[in-house]
């Protein structure tokens, strides 16, 4: 059986007769109803966009029956055409109009489409249907009222942004997957606005703008794969074995030698770190952080294989975990100092390695989570942003 790709269908229509007359047909302003017979189940929909593909369709409203045709005519144009050309007008409310339960994702949805017929610079399409045109438009500036707009170098608080998604309807997620949800993960915010085919990412440095960019919602790693990688990672760097490295994450010594072997190969500057580390401190005979605290290393000179492999790994760890010890301390003396300023009720009551745990009054949650992921994000300049998570419950293990 030959499979016939979207692509290869719409190069064959757009050579038929039917095809050329029809646009032919659509473009004479002296005829004002024009009526296709033989038209059923995706032939329309393949029909227009065969047409739109060859810039023989113009700027186009197709109204469906209902809601749910309008929907799947919608779903087999995007699939020919893409999100960029095709748009989805809907009505406002959840179900009928009469029952009045109105639906904070399509108000946005309806705004937005409006937004992007004024803004699109070519043929769009727009798909709809009889309930959703009998509502009124509206106005410019309730348009305005109900669109957020953020550029970079912007100085504005993400609690403000938050409430403002809240507002208009978005749901806060993990991960954005689908129009309509926004996650908050320390200095990022990701935004999956109904207007873009992609989602946005808003890096922060403190409360201003630093970037922004769309990404693909494929390349988010879960919170489990994101644990796994940064095992990975750290036993890496402080010398884990094939044999280790495969009974931390629970694989083959196979995958575990191709793992730290294509680490390496990805990124040869780790390579080069540790050695140099283990170097500067045979000569130094200690290894030191990047607040110029040491630790001092006596056994890197041992005869004894295993001694001097542990102090080598020492050299290696040090800077790295000691400077990650010393960033935890400035950023508790300065939410310490925070608390006191802003006359914070609410105590940090732990700290265990990189993470700080707060018994916190709930009225100050939202001015708490501000000031602990400021000062722990902002507690030293690198040159890859620090980025702190936060995690709320009744427990410690509840907040994880």
């Amino acid at each position: 059986m030959t499979t016939l790709k979207i692509e290869d269908l719409i190069e064959l229509l757009s050579v038929a007769p039917q095809v050329g007359a029809t646009a032919k047909s659509l473009s004479d302003k002296k005829i004002k109803t024009l009526f296709l017979e033989g038209l059923t189940g995706s032939a329309a929909s393949v029909l227009f966009a065969t047409m739109a593909q060859k810039n023989l369709l113009p700027n186009a409203l197709f109204i469906l029956n209902d809601e749910e045709e309008a929907g799947y005519f919608y779903h087999d144009l995007t699939q020919m055409l893409g999100n960029e050309q095709v748009l989805f007008f809907p009505s406002s409310y959840r179900r009928a109009i009469k029952y009045a339960q109105r639906d904070a994702a399509n108000e946005i949805l309806r705004t937005e489409v409006l937004s992007r017929c004024m803004m699109i610079d070519g043929r769009y399409l727009i798909v709809s249907y009889p309930e959703a045109l009998a509502e009124l438009v509206i106005s410019r500036r309730q348009m305005d009222e109900r669109t957020l707009s953020l550029e970079h170098g912007q100085n504005i608080d993400t609690s403000i942004i938050v409430t403002q998604l809240r507002e208009f309807g978005f749901h806060e997620v993990d991960y954005v997957y689908e129009p309509g949800q926004f996650a908050l993960r320390g200095s990022i915010l990701d935004v999956y606005s109904f207007s873009c085919e992609y989602p946005f990412r808003i890096d922060f440095f403190g409360d201003d703008i630093d970037s922004i960019r769309t990404f693909d919602v494929t390349d988010q790693l879960s919170r489990d794969q994101r644990t796994r990688a940064k095992r990975a990672n750290f036993g890496i760097i402080y010398g884990i074995t094939v044999f280790g490295l495969a009974e931390r994450l629970d694989i083959s010594r196979g995958e575990a030698k191709a793992l730290i072997d294509g680490y390496f190969a990805s990124f040869p500057k780790v390579q080069t770190y540790m050695e140099q580390a283990k170097e500067q401190a045979r000569q130094q005979g200690y290894a030191e952080t990047l607040f110029h605290r040491r630790r001092y290393l006596p056994d890197i000179h041992s005869h004894n294989a295993v001694v001097r492999g542990f102090a080598e790994r020492n050299a290696i760890n040090a800077p790295i975990q000691g400077t990650a010890a010393d960033i935890i301390k400035v950023a508790m003396i300065r939410i310490h100092r925070r608390f006191k300023q802003e006359n914070i009720r609410s105590k940090m009551i732990l700290q265990v390695h990189d993470e700080l745990n707060f018994s916190v009054y709930p009225e100050e949650r939202e001015q708490v989570e501000r000031i602990v992921l400021q000062e722990m994000e902002q507690a030293f300049p690198l040159h890859v942003p620090l980025v702190a998570d936060c995690g709320w419950g009744d427990n410690w293990l509840e907040a994880h």
